[in-house]
Formats: C-alpha cells, structure tokens, sequence
C-alpha cells in the first residue's frame, strides 16, 4: 500500500515538473469527444507521458434541483456516496482510496455534482470499479448519516465567525433571493436537520444516471479503452428524472440595496455587485478584459492601484464577474479599517464611473490581453487542472477547440468594448452593497 502511494507521489512530482518546464499549448488541450449509449459525453486527452490517469465524472444533480426548504440536500449526498456503497463500508472505501494514492471523492455545487479519481494505469480497472460503485450503489448508512450532518452543521457554524463569509451569504441572498443562486450549497441551520435518508436517496435516484453524464479521462489512456471501461460498469444507468419547480426570477432593484451587519470588528468587509452575463453570453470576453483592468488585475488593476498604493485605503480591494450557466453577477469586494469604510466605498464606485465615463487606454487594454492570454496555459498545469477544464468546456457547451476560440476573443476584444461592457454589465442603480464591521465605528453612509 506504502509502495503504491510512492509510487503515485513520485509520478505526480515529475508530472508537475514536465508541465512547468512546458506548458500547455491551446492546441496541447485538444481532446476526444464521443457520444456514448444512454447520452452521456465521453471525453478524453490521452497523454502516455507517465502511468497515470484523472478522471472526472459530472452529473446534473447539484443545488438546483433541490426543494428550498432542503437545501444542501444534494451537498450531502454527494458527500455520503464515500460513506458506504455496495457492499463496501465507508471504512473499506477509506482504505480502497488510501491504497490507491488518494482515490476517488465526490462533491456537488449549484448546477452539478461531480466524482475524480486519480489513479496509476495499472490500478484503473481496481479504481474505476470504486468510483462505480460510489455513483451506482450508494448506500446511505443511517449512522454515516447523521455522523455527516453534524459535521455540516459544525462548519456551519464555524463559517458564523467569518466576515467574508456573512458578507457573501447576505449579498448572495438580497441579490438572488430564493434561487439556486442565493442560496448556499451547504444549506442552512434550518434546511439540514430536515433531511431524511428518503430524501437522499430519491435524490440519487432521480439525478445520477448516463442521460447527461460527463466522462472524463485525461492521461495514460486511449478513447478505446476509456469507452470500453465507461461501458463495462455504467451501461444501463439510468436517473428517473423529474425536477423541483423553479422559484420566481429574482426582481431587479430599482435603487441600490444595502444590507448591514454589525459585528464587533476592527475592519470592515464590504461586498458591491449586481446581476449580471452569463458565462455564454458573447460580450463575456470583453467583460472579462474590462474588469481586469478595473480590478481583476491584482496590483495591476485600478482599484488596487488607486485605493491601497495611493491612498491606502484598503488591505485588499479585487473585482470579478461570476458567470455561470444560468446566472451570472459582477461584484467587488474590499477590507479597509472600519473608520475608511465610506472612502473606501466612495473610491471604488469613482473607479466603477470612471471605466463607464472614459473606458481604457489602449496601453491599459494590450497589456490586459497580453496576461490574460498569457496566463491561460499556466492555470492548466496538472492533468487535474486540464481535466477540470476540459470538463468546465462541455458543461458550458463548448466545442473541443474552445482553447483557441477563446483566446481569438480575447485578443479580437476593441477598446470601445470596454467602456461598452462597464456600462452594461456593472450597473450602480440596481447594485446590492453588503457591509459587516462594526457600524458604529464605520457610520456608514450608504
């Protein structure tokens, strides 16, 4: 067991160097794709540098087709399908996955849940066998259960004492209101104790199955093999289906809200945003360059440059856009000394006017085309990586090649854009600003 977690350490170690000495290319990310029976995706980039592979199964069981009144239902079953299956116990895949490097896990978020497994090449057929058995048969053990939901409930509570994390739950649910999207994945105090084996179960049964199932493989494997594997053990799962009601769109503010939490705190954390483009959408790309300018650029950007290297207003001040398949926001969030509260908030909303009033310089723009593009092969520096990506590509309905769409987007992004997509997709007037610090020390003025 020692020797093949070695084993496993030693080839990741020399996989991490191989990627770091050359990154991947966009054309080096290009992959199989093959339809397969019961209408799942298989997809795979083989790569027999090292005896090793990654795996990535998604299926669309995540937040969004749980009853709100359950929410963090599928959250727990994802994490419980570990906790015994088959007529293996949850000790007996602790030890499967100890033996195999590290093994198989899986974890659900708003729109799927999703199963990994990383194994050497001469342990796939052992490891694929678990991951089988995880995601068909799980068994939901009353004592595992309720072992689990305490431990939900412990870091529910442990997250309490966290700013950053009250400013998200607040501005999240002011700005989605009862939605997938407002709601957190985990679930709450009130919706975890609710759920009941039933409940978990009928879960399982009604999303898990190969109709939209994602198969990925990236390593020492061929689609031959991969397809052979895939249909050995899932062939004939099926889900029955069925979804929870959608809750009405949330309204769209006609002023901005502003939410307040007081905690007795040395600084503040501040969160401002709005809904915003999905990740779909075609002004994505320019989105995406103009918030690296206005604050996606780490020390690069604007807000950074402006309210903590001249002014030194904040500890840290960044801006991004969330776009997701179904929904998408834009939000900014800073930490600065309760007493700078109201500058710090005043600054970035000048910077916000700025973008929208002037747009960027052309040397701002290349230089943010230049990193962005850059950049993109660094972030897929492990076969993880790469998987995740290659996975995130076929969730959103992208083709194989998407690598090279994606940075001929970017590069093609013209400065008008710029200031075009700052005045669409950040919008002050229908904004929710979250604050929690301690107000008397803050007077916020908003």
């Amino acid at each position: 067991m020692r020797t093949r977690r070695a084993v496993l350490q030693v080839l990741l170690a020399a996989l991490l160097l191989a990627w770091s000495l050359a990154s991947p290319s966009a054309a080096a990310l290009r992959y199989e794709r093959e339809e397969l029976p019961g209408g799942a995706v298989l997809l795979v980039k083989e790569t027999p540098d090292l005896p090793m592979v990654h795996i990535q199964v998604s299926v669309q069981a995540g937040s969004r087709y749980e009853a709100p009144d359950k929410a963090g239902l599928a959250s727990m079953t994802a994490g419980l399908l570990t906790r015994g299956a088959g007529r293996r116990s949850a000790l007996d895949i602790s030890r499967t996955n100890d033996a195999l490097g590290g093994g198989a896990g899986v974890s659900a978020g708003r729109d799927f849940a999703t199963a990994s497994l990383k194994v050497l090449t001469r342990d796939l057929e052992e490891g694929f066998g678990l991951l089988a058995d995880i995601l068909r048969r799980p068994a939901f053990p009353p004592e595992e259960i309720e072992k689990t939901r305490r431990q939900i409930l412990g870091r529910l509570r442990q997250r309490q004492d966290k700013p950053s994390y009250l400013a998200g739950k607040a501005f999240r649910e002011k700005l989605f209101g009862g939605t997938a999207e407002g709601r957190e994945v985990a679930g709450s105090p009130e919706t975890v104790p609710k759920i009941q084996r039933a409940d978990l179960a009928a879960h399982h049964r009604a999303r898990y199955g190969m109709k939209g199932a994602i198969f990925v493989f990236v390593g020492d494997i061929s689609l031959r093999r991969a397809r052979e594997i895939v249909l050995a053990h899932f062939q004939g799962w099926e889900a029955a289906g069925g979804q929870v009601p959608a809750p009405p769109a949330p309204e769209t503010p006609k002023a901005m809200s502003v939410i307040k939490l007081d905690r007795p705190l040395k600084q503040s954390t501040i969160i401002l945003g709005n809904q915003s483009l999905t990740r779909k959408h075609p002004d994505f790309y320019a989105a995406r360059v103009m918030n690296y300018i206005l604050g996606g650029g780490g020390f690069e950007s604007r807000l950074m440059t402006n309210l903590r290297e001249e002014k030194g207003l904040v500890y840290s001040v960044y801006s991004y856009f969330d776009a997701g398949i179904h929904a998408g926001h834009w939000r900014l969030i800073l930490q600065t000394k309760n007493e700078s509260a109201n500058q710090a908030i005043q600054e970035s909303i000048a910077e916000v006017r700025r973008m929208q009033e002037s747009g960027a310089t052309e040397k701002e723009l290349q230089e943010a085309k230049d990193y962005i593009t850059g950049s993109f092969a660094t972030r897929l520096a492990s076969s993880s990586q790469i998987a995740e990506y290659i996975l995130s590509v076929e969730q959103l309905g992208f083709p194989p090649d998407y690598a090279d769409l994606y940075l001929g987007k970017i590069r093609a992004v013209a400065r008008e854009q710029i200031q075009e997509a700052a005045r669409k997709y950040i919008r002050l007037e229908e904004a929710v600003l979250a604050a929690v610090g301690n107000l008397a020390e803050a007077d916020l003025k908003y």
